[in-house]
């Protein structure tokens, strides 16, 4: 069962991937999944993109891509559907459980979409060392812009005024969510625990949905708590100060290969 997590990061993580995922809708295109489409929808991050570098990855990330073929592949029984995943995503198994030696993504197992982003980063420069070093330094400025002291002061007030407000020993922003998360994998986790093939998934997940709905006034109150410490303390609006001071050094050092990479993304989309 997949375990829902959240993290302060995890947007700019999320957009320091492999640069050929700007080209994804090539990538499928050339496995039989055709252009996709936006989906016209506001994921609630968007508004969060005010910076300098925040201005690249819409130019690289300006659609919301929406698989062409789902239709086509809810119409497959499970052993045809098994073997369209295979064809299109290779046999990736991941590390064996136990094992020492770390696992490591291999282009030519990964299936029709391996073979494709490949050549789309030998044709339009997206891989190699240099991008990969890029996508490393940005993992670093989220980082960094997470130990700002500007940013670690008001972490500690609102860690102060969640705690007054009734959630003691959070001491980062995503804790708050988490927490109500954690719970809700819990819940997942003791239903679905041994369920094997001839399981009544319907039953189960109905029990699944009236659990996890008892949480929903505790979701909400957490929340609310949270919005409110974030307005006292003013939170938003010294983040995207420090966000936008931390980008824009990051894009004046790095913007030869910023534009390179947007140029390069462009061209594949036409």
């Amino acid at each position: 069962m997949t375990r829902r997590t959240s993290s302060a990061g995890d947007r700019h993580r999320a957009l320091a991937v492999p640069a050929a995922a700007g080209a994804l809708v090539l990538v499928l295109a050339a496995c039989g999944g055709g252009a996709g489409a936006s989906t016209g929808e506001d994921d609630g991050e968007a508004a969060l993109g005010t910076g300098p570098l925040d201005a690249y990855f819409e130019r690289i990330y300006e659609e919301a891509w929406v698989d062409p073929n789902q239709a086509y592949v809810d119409a497959m029984t499970e052993g045809e559907r098994d073997a369209y995943y295979v064809a299109l995503y290779g046999d990736q198994t991941g590390p064996e459980e136990g094992a020492e030696e770390e696992w490591e993504y291999d282009w030519t197992t990964a299936g029709c979409q391996g073979s494709s982003q490949h050549a789309i980063e030998e044709k339009y420069g997206l891989g190699g060392e240099e991008m990969t070093a890029l996508q490393e330094e940005m993992e670093g400025l989220w980082a960094q812009i997470s130990a700002d002291e500007r940013i670690t002061a008001l972490t500690s007030r609102w860690s102060d005024c969640m705690a007054d407000a009734g959630y003691p020993g959070l001491a980062a922003m995503e804790d708050a969510q988490n927490a109500v998360m954690e719970e809700q994998n819990a819940i997942y986790e003791e239903v679905f625990e041994g369920a094997g093939e001839d399981a009544d998934y319907e039953a189960l997940d109905a029990e699944v949905q009236e659990r996890t709905a008892a949480l929903t006034g505790k979701e909400i109150a957490t929340a609310v708590a949270d919005f409110d410490c974030r307005e006292e303390i003013e939170f938003d609006e010294v983040q995207v100060e420090v966000t936008n001071e931390y980008q824009q050094t990051f894009v004046d050092t790095h913007r030869a290969e910023l534009d390179a990479w947007a140029e390069s993304v462009e061209a594949a989309r036409s």
